[in-house]
């Protein structure tokens, strides 16, 4: 009786004890599921931060180099290193073209060597991503103005007298330019009303309409233009 008794009271135990074993194991293996899913995760968030840190380095790095390089591009232009400013501007341009400044010190580079329409396409993409900067629209009107284009130019002048009302260059030089348009106007009215003109009203509509209307450049880059 009393081995009969044992027996299932000892098959008890030992089940009870099979069971603990049981959730034990599977709670271990709860655990090291979220373990694993937890190391996952941080190394995940760790591997982001990480490109992060480098894609920013990265940034600063170019910017630095485009930094460096522009200051000798105009170290060159003002010594009048055209070839050497220019190849500068380029390398700059090819890996950065929204640099704004490399941009229009290439246009007055091509403005200097007189290669106007160039000039013209370099500042359009500038034009574009940048209107509301003076320089940019003063550069434009400078570049249209010295490829005969100076009603162009006009608009050019005005828009950055606008943004910048209490700078005098882009004040005087609007109005030279707006002088020079009434002067060609003048001669032109002049040389309709006489049959032939005389040789004084043709030397005066010739000076007007090929003699750029101020030697005045931007300021920072160009010093020796004038």
């Amino acid at each position: 009786a009393t081995a009969m008794n044992s027996t299932p009271l000892s098959h008890g135990r030992l089940c009870l004890r099979s069971r603990g074993a049981v959730l034990l194991i599977l709670a271990a293996m709860a655990g090291c599921s979220s373990f694993t899913s937890l190391k996952s995760i941080n190394e995940r968030d760790v591997s982001v931060e990480r490109r992060k840190r480098n894609e920013t380095a990265v940034r600063q790095f170019e910017k630095a180099r485009d930094t460096a390089e522009f200051e000798v591009a105009q170290t060159r232009w003002h010594e009048r290193d055209t070839k050497g400013c220019r190849e500068r501007l380029d390398s700059i341009l090819a890996r950065n073209p929204q640099h704004l400044d490399a941009r229009l010190l290439l246009a007055e580079v091509l403005l200097s060597q007189h290669r106007g329409e160039e000039a013209i396409r370099c500042l359009e993409p500038a034009i574009q991503e940048h209107a509301d900067d003076a320089r940019v629209q003063y550069t434009m009107g400078l570049v249209l103005d010295a490829a005969g284009q100076t009603d162009r130019a006009m608009a050019y002048y005005r828009q950055a007298a606008a943004l910048e009302p209490d700078n005098e260059l882009y004040a005087v030089v609007q109005q030279k330019a707006l002088d020079g348009v009434h002067a060609q106007m003048a001669n032109k009215a002049v040389a309709t009303n006489v049959q032939p003109p005389p040789a004084a009203v043709r030397t005066a509509a010739h000076t007007v309409q090929t003699t750029p209307p101020s030697n005045i450049v931007p300021t920072g880059y160009v010093e020796f233009a004038t």
